[in-house]
């Protein structure tokens, strides 16, 4: 597995990826308003558009030619997107990721100290194995996309 930040020209690989993810594992707990919502987040243009203006940062992972995993940090501090293809979970791939960019986020900004992330519903879980709590005690929604506020200390 080979870890690096995102190259210009992977975008479409990328929405590939988090796109299908989400459609196996999150999109059946949405109401349609939800993934129209995600769908048009993860376009490629927009992605594209994002990292244009400098306010997403991407870090894949990749197994040879296939993209395995991808984390996106909105600013420096908040995790926007957190994907690892169905055939590479539980084998670390997040965790390595959550640790590159925690190591690029310390290097640019050694006074952050925290992270933040709005879990979906189906990784609560997965954010709570790598060391990140609640925020609130009851799940929020914005523009049909059901979330969990979580943080983690740094």
């Amino acid at each position: 597995m080979r870890f690096c930040e995102f190259q210009a020209g992977q975008e479409e690989v990328v929405a590939d990826l988090v796109w299908e993810v989400f459609e196996k594992f999150e999109a059946p707990l949405y109401p349609e308003e939800g993934i129209n919502t995600f769908r048009a987040f993860i376009a490629a243009d927009n992605l594209r558009w994002m990292l244009g203006e400098g306010s997403l940062r991407i870090y894949c992972c990749w197994d040879g030619e296939r993209l395995a995993g991808v984390m996106a940090l909105r600013g420096l501090s908040h995790i926007a997107l957190l994907f690892v293809g169905e055939q590479y979970h539980q084998r670390g791939i997040a965790g390595n990721l959550l640790q590159m960019a925690l190591t690029e986020m310390q290097r640019q900004e050694p006074n952050v100290d925290e992270l933040t992330v709005h879990s979906s519903l189906y990784a609560i879980s997965i954010y709570e194995k790598m060391g990140f709590a609640r925020q609130a005690d009851q799940v929020q929604e914005q523009n049909g996309i059901s979330f969990m506020p979580m943080i983690k200390s740094i």
